[in-house]
């Protein structure tokens, strides 16, 4: 009885866990939206092409033509939406 209370303790556990953190897309698209911004506003102020912008909200990484402008444009937009 101990181990399957504490079984479904975990189980609980982890899906709140797991249900309190957002993906870096996600966090993305709240935080821009939260602002009234448009992918377009964004684009414009950053110089990052608009389908760079939904792919980094989208978390599709194949549209980047390197690891290197994923990463430099990921810190761009977050700069700009002013998150850590």
């Amino acid at each position: 009885v101990q181990l399957l209370r504490q079984a479904e303790i975990n189980k609980i556990f982890r899906r709140t866990v797991l249900n309190t953190y957002k993906r870096v897309g996600q966090i993305l698209r709240e935080t821009r939206e939260e602002k009234n911004l448009t992918v377009r506003d964004v684009s414009k102020d950053t110089n990052i092409a608009m389908k760079f912008i939904l792919a980094l909200e989208n978390e599709d990484y194949s549209q980047f033509p390197a690891e290197t402008f994923t990463l430099g444009f990921l810190k761009t937009y977050s700069d700009y939406l002013k998150l850590d």
